[in-house]
This record gives C-alpha cells, structure tokens and sequence, in this order.
C-alpha cells in the first residue's frame, strides 16, 4: 500500500488517498483505516472521526514506534450477536509521509477469527479477561450450549483441561500479549476446542466394537502378509532352489539331492552346494585348458606326422583319463584308414612289426602306398619319414576328406590287428555327420537299439565312447575315438575341450604333410639343380677343346704359318670365325664359372694385395678397347689406401667384366676407377663410373639376376649373356664384400663394390 501511495498524483490527492484506503480497508475486512499528516490532520477524512483513544496512539506513534491496543466497544450487548465487541487498534509511522501516522481498526469478528483459523490449520475460540469474544462458526455453534462457567473455564490459557457439560471437551488456550500492545490493557486469549466423541456414551459397546475392528485388521494384515511372502519370496526361493540343484547336476555330471529344512536354510545350503560346485568346475576347466595349451604347442613343435599323432593320443588319453584312444586319418579311394594311431591306459601286445610301433603303450602305423587325400589344401601332400617311401608313393592329389566307396578300392598295408571294425565304424559315423558322435551307456543303448558296434563295444569292455571328426575346411579328413570302462556323461566343458583339441589336431598333421611336401620338392629341386650345374660343366668342359682348336689354328693362318696367300677378304672371315670363337670361349669360362659357385667348388684365395698392381693391369689390358671408341679410362687411387685381402686373380676378373660393360654401353665420355677407404667399416671401396645410358629404375632390382640385362633391345645392341654381372656379384661376396649399383638413365651408371683390408696397419699407396 506504502509504494500504490507514493505513485499517487499531486492533484487531487486527497480524494485519491481515500479511494485506496477504502479498497485496502476492504479487502482486508478492517474496521477503520486512517492517515494523518504531522499536524495531525487526515489526508483523507473518513466518515466517523477519530476517537480520543485513537488520538493517544497517534501521538505515542509520533515517537517513531508502533503502537496497539485492544478495546472494547461502548455499544456491546451481553449476548453473542454479529456485532463486533472488541477492537484492535494499531498506530505506526508511515515512511511515505514525512512525519505522517496511518491508523488502523481491526474489530475482533468472525471472518476475523476465520483468517486466523484457516492460518492456523484449527478451530479457534477468542477471549478477552476470561470472557468470550468470537470464534469461527463450528466453535461457536459449541460455545453457545456451554455454560458462562464453563465458558470461562475454557478462556484460560494454563495447561490442556478436559471441559464437562453435555459433552467431554479437549481445551487448550494461549494468550497472545504482543511486544508493541500499550502496557496494562487486556490480552487476547485463543483457545482450541475439540469435543471427544461418543466415550462417554455406551463405553462398553464400542469398546468391543473396536478392538474387535482392531483383531479383525490384525488378523487380515497377518494373512495377507503371509499370502505375498509365500508369492513373492518363498516360491522364488524354492524356483531358485531347483535351478541350482540342476546346475549343480548339469557342471558334476551326478544328479545330487539337495538338504532338507526350512526354506532359508535349504537355500543357502544350496548355494553353498553350488559355489563349490562351480569352484571344482572352474579348477577342472583351468586344468584342461593348460593341458590343451601344453599340448598344442607339442603339436606344433613337431613336424614329423609319426611323432605328432603319438603325441597327440599319448596326450588326449591322459587330459581326458579314458581307457583307450584312436586316430584315424582317410583318404579318398580307400575305405581302410592310410594312418592309425592308439594308446591304451594298459600296454597291448600286439605283434612285432618293423619301426612302425612307438615305444610304452603307443602304436603309430602309416599306409604311404595308399592315396593320402585331405582337404588340407589344393596343393600336393606328402607323408613323413621319406627314407621308408618312394617318391611316387609320397604325394597324392588333395581332393575330399571322406572315404568312398567309388573307384578303384586299393588294399591297406596297415596291420589287420590296427584295424578295428570298432574304431572304423565309428569313425565314418563322425565324418558323415562331421559333428561329435558319443554314447554315454552302451548298454542301454545295445538294449535299445541293438546296434553292432555297440554290441563290438561291449565286447571289448567299453561302456562309453565319443567319436571326434578332425575337421579342415569344413572338411572331414579322420576321426580320433576315446573308450571308458564306465559310463562317463558328456558335458558342455567336454565338447569344448574335445573341438578345440580337433581343431589343433587338424592344423597340425596339415603342416606335417606340407612340411613334408616341400622337403620333398626341396630335394627334387636340389637334385635338379645338381644335374644342372653337372650338365653345365660337363658341356662347357667339352666346348673348350674345340673352341681353343678354332681360335689355335685361325691365329696361325693369321700369322702366315699356312703355305698360299690370304685374300683380304678371307683374313676378314678368318678374323671374324675367331673374334666369335674367343666370344664363345669367353661364354664358356663364364659358365663354368657360374656352375662352380652354385656347386660351391670355386676356390678363393684371398692373401693381401694391393690395389695399384691389379688395377694397373685392367687399365692396361683395357686401354686398347676404350681407344678403339674413342672413350678415356681413368684410375684414381686415394691416398692412405690399405692393402686389401683378396683374391688378385678373380679381382681382376671382377674388374675387367664391370669395366668392359661400362666401356660397351657408353659411346662417349668414358670410365673412371675410383678407390677409397671407407674407414668406419674397415673396407675399401672401388668403384666403375661411366658416362653411359645408364639403366632403368625398373631394371635395377634384376640386374644382378643370371641371363638378364635390363631389357631385350639392349642384348640386341649391345650382345652379352647377363652373366658377367652375376659371376662378380658372387666372387665380391665370396671374398667378404657387397656390390651395389646407383644409375641414371642417360646419363651413366657406377658399380661399386667392396673389400676387407689386409691389417690394420694402412700401406700408403702413391696416386698413379
């Protein structure tokens, strides 16, 4: 209200004034609402003047504090009636007018006594010096058929009091003295009323009533709780109790029978059952996973397939603790296993054979004359142990893993006593299915079924088997069968294991016949290459006869040893019959050369040599080739140059064929020798330089290959074989060194290679 009259305008401001009063005096349901001026006059006169008590509090108000005051009206009548009997009067000092009070009249009436009612949240009843004044409507309506003792009984404010008259009242009164009331007027008192219903009529019928309500909720509450703890905890429990007794079942193999008791009990029990079982199951299941790493790496540290298929059932046996174990291995036109291998808990007698049977309880037998068809790869197998085979007999074409019954049936040379029909029978069981093939009690499946093998099974005093393909590929190419003397169920953990074992199995004895593929291709190969190199210097050892005779007797009638007289077109002839006879003597030595490096039958002499002396003697020999082209041929020796340890024949060898391909491939410029100590690596360098056309990039990673020059047109222009190349790539490495070769097409090429030197004392060499 205090900032609607600051915005208030000057003009007409008393009128204005009186309008917001009115409305504030209204909405808040107030007796009177006033302001004054420091002078005392009304900024807005009201219709009633100011009383003088009103006109006390003013001034008191004047003092800069608020004042109230409870008085009664000089009209009240002695009976209960809507008029208003007492009045609260407030004075306090406005800050919108300087020095100016505003006054305000709250009567003590019923919508008064509502406000404070709905406030706070119960009935009220008003008092006045132990008289009442107001209440809301419900209390009164009470108060009025209540005695003026008990009346005033009811306007103190002491303790809670229980009030008799026609019925049994709860009182509690309070007086409300506040901080800013005048000194010495009354206190208004608010009390509660509450009446107590209905115990002090028939007490003994509604007392049973009651406690009989009370047992009848007890005893409803009891049974419901009892219904939602048998549906929503004790069913669970016993659903849960089942599932673990048959995971328990389902990870030991062995139904057990779980404790009996209270549901709790059980229950924990039963876990307590379970947690040990998983225990054992994971323990077991940690053994048998180290033991299938253990043995797949003896599986793959061994490529002879005798010695892998011994390991592996030796292995398998004693992982899965049976009483036998088989392995067998087919191929595609037999209907008889090529390979067989067995362990026994027990040692077996079986006959004696040649090397075929492993020592203790393991018997490995091999049929390599029978066609060994695994879906391995399309390439060709091959079966170990190549000091008891034939060649022919080694290898088979790849096709299908199954046996078959088409064709030629060619007859097995394994012993009659491997063969089972037992072991078979099961075997081309799991390779038809190509999935795991078990029977946890022969018995009962013979009694059923009537089965032979079952029947052949019990006969040997097994009473369960499983039968595992060995599978590549999506391929079968055998099976491996283990046998118990008990009946032994087959869990999940159990094929898991038994997969990964075939699986391991199956990668292995694949790299066994590859290995023993490419031993065998190795050795054809080497055996080809031999006769080769054999070949090779047997013919180039008999074209150097009649080549030396060619080039002998076309010198001597060069030289005028032959009577008569040489026209000078047959001198040109005769010179040519020899220049490419010496070509083709040149090609022989190279040749030879080369068929005595790769039978690793060249000699080497390596002693200390110096470098001036040899390449000295190329320059000379040389000199008149690059003259004939017009080319120059420089060597430049640095100075500090150790001696090197070499061969000085094969260096000169080595250097004549760089050289003279340099001076063949350049028309102008020329070739330079360049030697230099690489002194970190304690060699020397030597390197032929020319100004050439130097040689492809492409070129450059065959260049040094036999029989190859960087490209046809080349050997059409130039001539050569491609061997010269290959011969000092071997004799430099024959003697401790490296070639290497840097070129730029169209503009020359270097070679360079290098030697160890001598000792460590350095033999200064004059520059020549």
């Amino acid at each position: 209200m205090t900032a609607t009259l600051a915005r208030l305008p000057a003009a007409d401001e008393g009128s204005a004034i009186r309008i917001v009063l009115n409305q504030y005096t209204t909405s808040n349901a107030l007796y009177s609402l006033d302001i004054l001026d420091k002078q005392g006059h009304e900024l807005a006169p009201a219709a009633l003047p100011l009383t003088s008590t009103q006109q006390q509090l003013v001034a008191q108000a004047r003092q800069g504090q608020t004042i109230l005051l409870l008085q009664p009206l000089s009209v009240a009548a002695p009976t209960v009636s809507s008029s208003p009997q007492w009045l609260l009067l407030l004075a306090r000092p406005t800050p919108t007018y300087a020095g100016g009070i505003m006054v305000a009249t709250q009567a003590i009436n019923g919508q008064f006594m509502q406000d404070l009612s709905q406030r706070a949240g119960t009935g009220l009843l008003a008092c006045v010096q132990n008289q009442f004044v107001e209440a809301t409507a419900l209390d009164l309506a009470r108060s009025t058929m209540l005695k003026n003792e008990t009346q005033q009984q009811m306007c103190q404010h002491d303790e809670p009091q229980i009030v008799e008259s026609h019925e049994t009242y709860l009182v509690q009164g309070q007086s409300m003295h506040l901080a800013q009331q005048i000194a010495g007027t009354p206190d208004l008192t608010l009390s509660t009323i509450e009446p107590l219903y209905n115990l002090n009529t028939h007490p003994r019928r509604w007392m049973l009533l009651i406690v009989g309500t009370g047992l009848f909720v007890f005893s409803l509450g009891i049974f419901l709780f009892s219904f939602f703890t048998s549906v929503l905890l004790i069913r669970p429990l016993r659903r849960l109790q089942a599932h673990a007794q048959i995971l328990v079942a389902q990870n030991t193999g062995v139904q057990m029978e779980l404790p009996r008791g209270n549901d709790l009990s059980m229950l924990a029990q039963s876990f307590q059952l379970l947690n040990e079982s998983l225990y054992n199951e994971s323990q077991a299941l940690i053994d048998q996973t180290h033991n299938l790493l253990v043995m797949s790496d003896a599986l793959m540290s061994t490529l002879n397939l005798e010695q892998l298929l011994a390991e592996f059932v030796t292995r398998m046996g004693n992982i899965m603790h049976v009483k036998h174990v088989a392995l067998l291995l087919y191929g595609r036109e037999s209907i008889a296993p090529w390979a067989v291998a067995q362990w026994s808990e027990t040692p077996e007698e079986p006959p004696q054979t040649e090397s075929q049977t492993v020592p203790s309880t393991v018997s490995v037998y091999t049929d390599p004359n029978n066609d060994i068809t695994m879906a391995v790869t399309s390439k060709m197998a091959a079966i170990p142990n190549p000091q008891s085979l034939t060649p022919s007999a080694k290898r088979a074409a790849i096709r299908a893993g199954a046996p078959t019954t088409g064709g030629t049936i060619k007859p097995s040379r394994i012993p009659n006593h491997a063969l089972h029909e037992l072991d078979m029978t099961l075997a081309r069981m799991a390779i038809q299915r190509q999935k795991i093939v078990y029977g946890e009690d022969i018995a009962t499946i013979y009694q059923k079924k009537q089965e032979r093998w079952a029947r052949l099974a019990l006969e040997a005093g097994y009473c369960s088997a499983i039968a595992v393909p060995l599978l590549l590929q999506d391929q079968a190419i055998g099976t491996f069968i283990l046998y118990t003397e008990e009946s032994h169920p087959i869990s999940s953990r159990d094929t898991f294991l038994l997969s990964t074992a075939a699986l391991q199995t199956s990668m292995a004895i694949e790299n066994a016949l590859l290995f023993a593929e490419v031993k065998d291709k190795n050795a054809a190969l080497e055996r080809a290459n031999h006769l080769k190199s054999q070949f090779l210097a047997n013919v180039t050892h008999e074209l150097r006869t009649p080549l030396h005779s060619i080039i002998s007797y076309g010198a001597l009638i060069l030289e005028g040893f032959v009577d008569g007289t040489l026209t000078e077109e047959q001198e040109q002839h005769i010179q040519f019959m020899v220049d490419r006879a010496e070509d083709l003597s040149h090609l022989v030595d190279d040749m030879l050369d080369l068929s005595k490096i790769e039978a690793d039958r060249i000699e080497i002499k390596s002693e200390p040599l110096e470098l001036a002396t040899s390449l000295s003697q190329v320059i000379e020999q040389l000199k008149p080739l690059a003259n004939n082209k017009e080319l120059y041929l420089r060597l430049r020796i640095d100075r500090g140059i150790p001696q090197v340890l070499a061969d000085g024949h094969r260096l000169r060898q080595i250097v004549i064929n760089l050289v003279s391909n340099a001076i063949k491939f350049t028309e102008k410029g020329g070739v330079t020798i360049h030697c230099h100590h690489l002194q970190q690596q304690d060699m020397v360098q030597i390197a032929v330089t020319d100004t050439g056309i130097g040689i492809s990039p492409a070129a450059l990673g065959y260049i040094f290959e036999a029989f190859r020059q960087a490209d046809g047109s080349t050997t059409r222009r130039f001539g050569g074989t491609g061997l010269g190349l290959t011969i000092a790539k071997k004799l430099i490495e024959l003697q401790g060194g490296e070639i290497a070769v840097e070129s730029i097409p169209g503009e020359g090429s270097t070679f360079s290679f290098t030697l160890p030197i001598a000792e460590p004392s350095e033999v200064v060499i004059k520059n020549t």
